[in-house]
């Protein structure tokens, strides 16, 4: 059998139309290379004009098929807002007031209570342990029941009278008492440290007690319990900068101001012509700036003084007025930070040393 010339039947395929060349094809059938079934495309290209279509054409085909659009990205967001004369009189009404500012959370911390159940627990368990020390007594006096003090396995195993309390059993019920005293000490220690809520503050609160009458005086009555309130208020809040901002803005409370420092949520809280709120943060801010305006003229005069005294008295008797500068200087500098601030004497020492 000969074998067929790879020449001669590309020749016979080309004749016959099975193969089709660039050579053969418009410069338009160039741009769209469909052939018929049976025929096969050699030297294969694309059109320049279908490139730059392609090319322009691909950022919109990528971004609809990778981009995620939301349908109400352009919707503004509804913001919630729970106003005070919604809530019905009573104590719906005054979890609303006290939770709507910072300043109002007040409560009772019952010290008293807290008092008693630490005293009671604590004899309980002088109890217990004076029942502890008993039978471990009894077991040592008798020499054959030493073995039970110095063996745990062999404690729990001994056989006692039916009515006897084993000293497993003694433990178990020390150790749920002991665990009941610590959580009603630690729970005591965190009230205590809590800060007590500002004159102004608990003023305001009575006030709205005195002139809603949402409650009844039994209920009522926590209010008046001055020494035994506490306020969740963070301690910072109370700074004396930070009480005389407030005090003055409500003084002065007129629609620029109200404008400034309270947003819409916030005059969204009640319609009370009587009952200012302000936006907490706005506040932060307006007192961070003037105690940054403090702390830089505290800082700069004393350099400006000392220069012009070095300057101008050619050195006669710098020295003692030098110092006197710098202890002015350094004790207004204290002094800010004490009434300003609620930075801790340590905090205060070694901002002034250096």
């Amino acid at each position: 059998m000969e074998a067929s010339d790879p020449s001669s039947m590309l020749a016979s395929e080309m004749e016959e139309g099975r193969i089709v060349t660039l050579s053969q094809c418009p410069k338009e059938d160039v741009v769209s290379p469909t052939l018929s079934s049976g025929s096969t495309f050699v030297g294969s290209t694309y059109h320049p004009r279908e490139v730059l279509s392609l090319i322009r054409t691909l950022p919109s085909r990528l971004r609809g098929k990778f981009s995620v659009r939301n349908p109400n990205q352009r919707r503004k967001s509804k913001i919630l807002i729970r106003r005070l004369e919604d809530s019905p009189k009573g104590f719906p009404y005054v979890a609303s007031y006290l939770d709507s500012d910072d300043s109002f959370m007040i409560y009772r911390r019952f010290g008293f209570l807290h008092a008693r159940l630490i005293l009671n627990k604590q004899d309980e368990l002088r109890a217990l342990e004076s029942d502890l020390r008993a039978v471990d007594k009894q077991d040592w006096n008798d020499a054959s029941r030493r073995k039970y003090l110095k063996s745990r396995t062999k404690d729990n195993s001994r056989v006692l009278a039916a009515n006897a309390v084993s000293r497993k059993q003694l433990l178990e019920i020390i150790e749920k008492k002991t665990l009941e005293y610590g959580q009603l000490l630690l729970q005591a220690q965190q009230l205590v440290s809590l800060n007590r809520p500002a004159a102004r503050d608990h003023r305001s609160v009575i006030n709205m007690m005195e002139n809603h009458n949402p409650l009844f005086e039994a209920e009522a009555s926590f209010i008046y319990e001055k020494e035994d309130l506490i306020t969740l208020r963070p301690g910072r809040e109370t700074a004396f900068l930070d009480a005389f901002v407030e005090r003055m803005l409500q003084m002065c409370h007129c629609k620029p101001i109200q404008r400034i420092f309270c947003s819409e949520e916030t005059r969204a809280k009640s319609t009370d012509p009587d009952l200012h709120y302000f936006t907490r943060e706005r506040i932060n801010a307006f007192v961070t700036f003037i105690i940054t305006c403090f702390i830089l003229v505290v800082l700069i005069v004393p350099i400006w003084a000392l220069y012009h005294i070095t300057t101008n008295t050619n050195g006669s008797a710098t020295s003692p007025t030098c110092l006197g500068v710098l202890l002015v200087s350094t004790l207004i500098f204290s002094a800010i930070l004490s009434l300003f601030t609620k930075a801790r004497r340590h905090e205060i020492l070694a901002a002034a040393a250096g």
